[in-house]
């Protein structure tokens, strides 16, 4: 495992603001990951404070936009129900009513027993040319459970895919 380099000048709020934008060039981060990742790496919490409102003011940092951002894309690479889009939010740290409320927007129109179906489609090409036994149906009905759909959308997605739902495991 890496060892982590600890600030330098943990008080000084230019350097933890300069590390901030380090981090953003690889790619977009949430205030909650930017704010313990700095702390993490020794800064103060005033460092930490000043360098994440500067960054806000500059709008280099928008939890809003990350939000909508991350829910957008997780949602067209890898189908994913309600419950999976909220839960990547809240381990980038964004708050739960603004993850509840973007997720909430960006499923709008969408309906989840289709997106499980894709996700289905998608995970049931592996079982190709091979009968859908009851351990293959099993693997399939864990991987949309592992993707945040609830049952009703499962068992929607399986009888779309010619596959028995079976009892609800």
């Amino acid at each position: 495992m890496r060892r982590m380099a600890l600030a330098r000048h943990p008080d000084d709020e230019g350097a933890a603001r300069n590390r901030a934008l380090r981090l953003l060039e690889r790619r977009p981060q949430s205030i909650g990951e930017i704010t313990r990742k700095l702390k993490d790496r020794g800064y103060t919490a005033d460092a930490v404070r000043g360098a994440v409102s500067r960054l806000k003011a500059t709008g280099l940092l928008d939890d809003e936009k990350f939000a909508r951002d991350m829910a957008a894309y997780r949602l067209n690479a890898k189908p994913q129900g309600r419950r999976a889009l909220v839960a990547r939010l809240l381990y980038h740290g964004v708050k739960r009513d603004l993850a509840e409320t973007i997720v909430a927007e960006t499923m709008e129109g969408k309906d989840e027993g289709d997106l499980a179906y894709e996700a289905g489609r998608r995970y049931a090409v592996r079982f190709r040319g091979k009968a859908m036994d009851e351990r293959a149906r099993k693997k399939l009905n864990n991987h949309l459970i592992r993707r945040g759909f609830g049952w009703n959308s499962i068992s929607k997605a399986l009888r779309r895919l010619g596959v028995d739902a079976g009892e609800q495991d």
